[in-house]
């Protein structure tokens, strides 16, 4: 099976606290994934596979944690 593991950075636009903490745990829950550090407002993910829209899936999953959460996203990245 080939795979392109790599470490991306993902800059988060939900609230510190407990919406944050929901989202890292969920993204080791997926395949593939893992949450390898929360600098500030950046959450590092190791990926099996880099070549996958790893971006898109960590951003469709922060809109549902926010939803879940009842919490509005920050409008710009990194706040």
């Amino acid at each position: 099976m080939p795979i392109a593991p790599a470490l991306i950075d993902y800059p988060l636009r939900l609230p510190p606290g407990l919406p944050r903490v929901m989202l890292l745990s969920i993204v080791n829950l997926l395949p593939g994934t893992l949450s390898a550090e929360l600098a500030g407002p950046v959450l590092r993910v190791h990926v099996l596979d880099s070549l996958s829209d790893v971006m898109l899936e960590l951003e469709t999953l922060e809109t549902h944690v926010a939803r879940i959460s009842g919490v509005t996203l920050a409008t710009s990245r990194g706040d």
